[in-house]
């Protein structure tokens, strides 16, 4: 939590969450970390990172959506009402979603991005005698009518942990009995809970392993036989599963990684890198967010309840960047209940989510087939890449189309007069890019250059390598400006050194744009407003002065950075014109009036200070285009008004149908009242509520015509552009004279 109240202290303008399914609880308060990072963004722009938009239920939905915009849905029972366990409403329900949510599928993607095939398979198995035997113990005692070592337990819920966990491995039923055994006292239930572990315990080899053993054997003879790498990734939840399949697969020299320390990624390191150590068997959140590519065979030996992390189990191999056909083995216990309900279970929220955001895959398939068939279905890993390549070559005129519209939706994030002169892309990112920071290398090394001035030689410059090298001892280093964090200035110190390399370590040491230092040194820049240039070119003499036009209204507002000129003999120049002015080669230049940083001309009012220019400026253009880009904005927060309308009356009539209930239950308590002081005791109390309903009747109506008064107030705000401010603040004017040589 201290470190929510670090985040608190900044005012963010866009916070990104990565895994933001966590986040999904906020509106509950059962979350607080997530409620406490809602409070502290709640002014900022917000965007949600996840590949499991719904994990237990719809209401992660809900939540997620909720986090963003309070507003943005009915209230979280209506909405459960509206949508929970009804895929009849699914459609209506994508409509409100895909405002707030994108998704990308694999699908949609695979013809300019080699994704290879997924090949799921369902695998039952046999059960043992042994097990047989065993089962038929935990059915015994499963049959109890009272259970002392679970006495608040649903019934059908102690079902299906025992059959789970025993699913899992015998093993880890002897395990989960430890704790109930510990809590009973001698007795029938205590003597056949101990048979249990002791059998469970006996029980070395079952069903499903040798069902894993034999397909494992026959998986790695064909990864070879295809040339395809011989690596098996394992899933269980259980860790004593674990520990046994350890030994099992001893021979294989299997590795385990639990999670218990999920920061040493030594192991599936040496999993990627060991031709040696073919079989990683771990756990969901041990791999959350590693990439395991090279790996073309996903084990499920524990099903899952939650199809979506099933999903997000065989994605850490069925990948993009993943060069082999994925085979994805579900081990299924036909006589477990367990297994049989999770089989139902994934198949009732594939459905549920595919309804609303789509899925690529199948996550169980193959049910009809044994494991040579399926085995047959997979590809060398060179017909693979062949088979991309022929696909690529196939849709390479819609590819091209696709890369011009991409190019083209991400240019119009810049100006419209860049966009009309270029065509993005990779490159001419990279070189702009490349040009922004050689600009701002001049302009960080002046800034050492003349700090080394003023206070003496501190800094050692290296202006090849780029990097500024203090000179001093670290409880030495001075203090280089101050900036503005929100709510105050606050110093900032040196660091030992600096530098403009992508790889420049110490990483907080880089010089970027958006760095404290690059923020401190373009505040601390001095220049005077005015200034006379003689560029190298046959042109009148002119005017040329930037100003920012700064346009608002009640929902936000941006800054154009405008340039506008006037010749001699009074014609007004336009922006291209006076930037194709500001490019001509400059011969000399001088400064006009006192020089002043930026953060002092900002403090001290001289933006405001215009002159003759400023009444040449476009304001009236620029208002038209700020209020047709805030256009669908607009739309979407005058929609957000009026659900926050519907919503607040629904709760109005919610505390309505709350007393007409009341009435309802003292009526009937009236009417089976018997004895005289409880008639008249409830006679009291229904006319009292009757009363109560009245009032509330009469002013619903009146409380109904103020939230929609209120809600088209709001409403009229948005739409008017009469509400639209306007500020002009000055940056520089320039005098131009041609001269040629």
């Amino acid at each position: 939590m201290a470190r929510v109240d670090e985040i608190a202290r900044v005012t963010w303008d866009l916070a990104i969450f990565d895994e933001a399914s966590v986040l999904a609880k906020s509106y509950t308060g059962e979350n607080k970390t997530a409620a406490a990072l809602k409070s502290a963004t709640a002014s900022a722009f917000k965007l949600l990172l996840t590949p499991t938009p719904i994990t237990m239920s719809i209401m992660d939905i809900y939540g997620l959506i909720h986090f963003i915009d309070e507003v943005a849905l009915p209230d979280s029972d209506e909405f459960y009402k509206r949508y929970f366990r009804k895929p009849e409403s699914y459609p209506e329900l994508s409509g409100w979603v895909s405002r707030y949510a994108f998704r990308t599928l694999k699908n949609q993607v695979t013809d300019y991005v080699s994704f290879t095939e997924r090949i799921p398979y369902v695998m039952g198995y046999e059960l043992t005698a042994e097990e047989r035997a065993l089962y038929a113990l935990v059915k015994q005692y499963l049959d109890l009518p009272i259970k002392a070592a679970y006495p608040k337990m649903d019934a059908y819920e102690l079902n299906l942990i025992f059959y789970h966990t025993l699913s899992s491995s015998p093993q880890a039923l002897c395990k989960m009995l430890e704790s109930p055994l510990s809590r009973l006292e001698a007795g029938s239930e205590r003597e056949l809970l101990l048979n249990i572990a002791e059998n469970a315990s006996k029980t070395r080899i079952n069903g499903k392993c040798k069902a894993l053993t034999s397909t494992l054997k026959k998986c790695f003879t064909r990864f070879k036989q295809l040339k395809l790498p011989q690596k098996a990734l394992i899933f269980t939840d259980n860790r004593t599963t674990q520990k046994y399949l350890r030994g099992l697969l001893s021979e294989y020299g299997a590795l385990v990684y639990s999670g218990a320390n999920s920061r040493d990624y030594s192991v599936p390191e040496r999993f990627r890198s060991d031709k040696a150590t073919p079989i990683l068997i771990t756990t969901d959140d041990a791999v959350r967010g590693l990439d395991i590519e090279f790996c073309p065979l996903v084990i499920n030996y524990d099903l899952l309840y939650n199809a979506i992390e099933m999903e997000q189990r065989i994605s850490r191999c069925h990948r993009q960047g993943q060069k082999s056909d994925v085979l994805v083995i579900n081990l299924l216990g036909k006589d477990n209940l367990s297994d049989v309900r999770i089989l139902e279970l994934i198949n009732k929220r594939v459905l549920q989510f595919d309804g609303i955001f789509g899925m690529s895959d199948a996550i169980v398939g193959h049910f009809d087939l044994d494991i040579d068939e399926v085995l047959g279905k997979l590809r060398p890993a060179q017909e693979v890449q062949t088979a991309f390549a022929e696909n690529l070559a196939a849709h390479e005129a819609d590819n091209k189309r696709l890369v011009e519209q991409s190019e083209n939706v991400l240019f119009t994030t810049f100006t419209k007069s860049v966009a009309d002169k270029v065509t993005v892309t990779p490159q001419y990112i990279a070189d702009q890019s490349a040009a922004i920071n050689a600009d701002l290398w001049v302009l960080v090394k002046l800034f050492f250059e003349q700090f080394n001035t003023k206070h003496g030689e501190i800094f050692a410059i290296d202006d090849e390598a780029q990097t500024v090298t203090a000179l001093c001892e670290k409880d030495e280093l001075p203090v280089l400006f101050y900036y503005w964090q929100g709510r105050g200035n606050r110093p900032y110190k040196s660091l030992k050194s600096f530098g403009m390399a992508k790889d420049f370590r110490p990483h907080h040491g880089r010089i970027t744009l958006t760095s404290v230092l690059a923020r401190g040194v373009l505040g601390e820049a001095a220049c005077a407003g005015a200034g006379a240039v003689t560029v190298n070119a046959d042109i009148g003499s002119c005017r040329v002065g930037l100003y920012d036009v700064n346009i608002a209204n009640a929902s936000g507002g941006v800054c154009y950075n405008t340039l506008v000129g006037q010749t001699e003999s009074g014609a007004v120049l336009s922006e291209d014109e006076c930037q194709r002015i500001l490019n001509l080669p400059i011969m000399e230049f001088t400064e006009n009036g006192d020089r002043k940083e930026y953060w002092l001309r900002s403090a001290t009012g001289y933006h405001k200070r215009l002159d003759a220019l400023a009444s040449l400026l476009p304001v009236d253009a620029l208002k038209q285009r700020f209020i047709e880009s805030r256009g669908e904005s607009q739309a979407g927060e005058i929609e957000r008004i009026k659900l926050k309308c519907e919503r607040d009356k629904t709760v109005l009539e919610r505390a309505l149908t709350a007393i007409k209930a009341e009435c309802a239950a003292a009526e009937k308590q009236m009417d089976e009242a018997t004895d005289r002081a409880s008639i008249i005791s409830a006679k009291k109390r229904l006319a009292d509520l009757r009363r109560e309903l009245r009032n509330k009747e009469e002013t619903l109506f009146f409380d109904r015509m103020r939230l929609e008064a209120q809600a088209e107030e709001e409403i009229g705000r948005l739409r008017g552009n009469a509400t639209l401010a306007v500020e002009l603040r000055n940056q520089f004017i320039i005098e131009v004279k041609g001269m040629s040589i």
